[in-house]
């Protein structure tokens, strides 16, 4: 064990164990890695996702790998434990979703022995020096899938390399999303035989479910319909003020406002239809407040405007509107997702804006051409299917060194 990993180790059983766990009181059971996981059948995977996003990646695999496995799913929010729930009702292969423990060796270690796990498989970010150093020590296999490095992050990787180069000798293969992502887990020392070019899980995400009824049939209703999705402040108040400016040309069109952070929604457009309360008549702006909805929406949606995008926050992911054919408009803030947005930009199946300005012209003219937005629609969804494949390559990489039965030497 390096120098560094022994740092962090007193460093992060300090900072947990005086900071952090005395003043916890929700799951602190689970964060310490003392989760009721139900006993072990068949064979298993830990299959980690931090929030919703990583939990749709997430989903793909799932699909991918439940005629062979079953899963305990982890996460790291309230968001993507919610996520997790819906998932587990969906599939029966899921067995337990719990918070990942906080990463001390005495909470990993406890709930790697009651997991068991055949493989712990880690989707897109999340870099645990102590989960995944314990991973090698047990002989689990460790894989990091869809893998992507945000990058402002690199650098403070790079910056502590001497501890990363350690953990990152740990994984047993990397599944990244682009070659461009492959460079940066090279930069901040992954060993390059490990590192396979996979794509972006995400585009294999299954197709979401149908909402209730009664709200099925409120969106089909007369009138096109925006969706403006997963957005943050200040967007909201400048997609309502060009949505008012929009009804005067179109007066049925109708606005659906999905907030990033639903606990937002409270303050958004008072007022305004909310998605809990039910469909009612003649609504013509919709505030989502409740989880995992959004991506239902995007079917019924003529035209989704991107969050995250107008507000300096680096963009929200535009793949499930494309997945559903609904083209798509972005801000000039994409640098999360850039890749993506450049793709489906080429393939022309969304439209980026240099700023907040253009979003008024750019939905007039959507909306005023049907044969346009079907271009776009398609377009969007042939470059989703062009793209897909992550979750077989995933899912072989996993059942291969599963059957290798080992990590990397230690």
């Amino acid at each position: 064990m390096s120098l560094a990993l022994s740092l962090y180790r007193g460093l992060v059983d300090s900072v947990v164990g005086l900071a952090i766990a005395p003043f916890c009181h929700d799951h602190r059971t689970e964060r310490l890695g003392r989760a009721p996981v139900p006993p072990k059948g068949a064979p298993r995977i830990v299959l980690h996702a931090v929030s919703v996003g990583e939990m749709a990646a997430a989903s793909a695999l799932v699909a991918e790998l439940r005629g062979s496995f079953r899963f305990v799913l982890t996460t790291g929010n309230a968001a993507g434990r919610a996520a997790a729930e819906r998932l587990r009702r969906r599939f029966r292969q899921v067995e337990h979703v719990c918070y990942l423990p906080w990463d001390t060796r005495e909470g990993v270690t406890r709930f790697l022995e009651a997991a068991r796990p055949d493989a712990v498989v880690v989707v897109e970010t999340e870099l645990w020096p102590n989960l995944f150093h314990l991973c090698r020590e047990r002989q689990t296999p460790l894989l990091v899938a869809s893998g992507r490095l945000y990058p402002r992050d690199v650098a403070r990787y790079r910056a502590a390399r001497f501890l990363f180069r350690d953990v990152l000798a740990s994984v047993s293969w990397i599944g990244a999303q682009t070659e461009a992502e492959r460079a940066a887990f090279l930069a901040i020392g992954a060993p390059p035989e490990r590192i396979t070019v996979t794509g972006n899980l995400k585009l294999d995400a299954p197709a979401p479910q149908a909402l209730d009824g009664a709200w099925e049939r409120s969106l089909r209703s007369a009138g096109p319909i925006v969706v403006a999705g997963s957005t943050h402040a200040p967007e909201e108040e400048l997609i309502l003020a060009a949505f008012r400016a929009l009804r005067k040309e179109h007066p049925l069109a109708r606005l659906v406002l999905a907030p990033r952070h639903v606990e937002r929604s409270a303050t958004i457009s008072p007022g305004a239809a909310r998605f809990s309360e039910g469909p009612t008549a003649g609504w013509d702006v919709l505030v989502i407040d409740q989880l995992g909805v959004l991506a239902s929406l995007y079917r019924h949606a003529d035209v989704a405007v991107i969050g995250g995008s107008f507000a300096a926050k680096g963009g929200q992911s535009p793949l499930e509107a494309a997945a559903a054919g609904c083209p798509g408009i972005v801000g000039p803030d994409v640098s999360h997702v850039e890749s993506l947005v450049d793709g489906l930009a080429e393939a022309g199946g969304l439209e980026r804006l240099a700023d907040g300005a253009a979003l008024l012209p750019a939905l007039r003219r959507l909306l005023a051409e049907p044969a346009e937005r079907a271009r776009m629609g398609a377009a969007a969804r042939a470059f989703v299917a062009a793209h897909r494949g992550a979750a077989r390559a995933t899912g072989d990489a996993v059942r291969a060194l599963v059957d290798r039965g080992a990590s990397p030497s230690s």
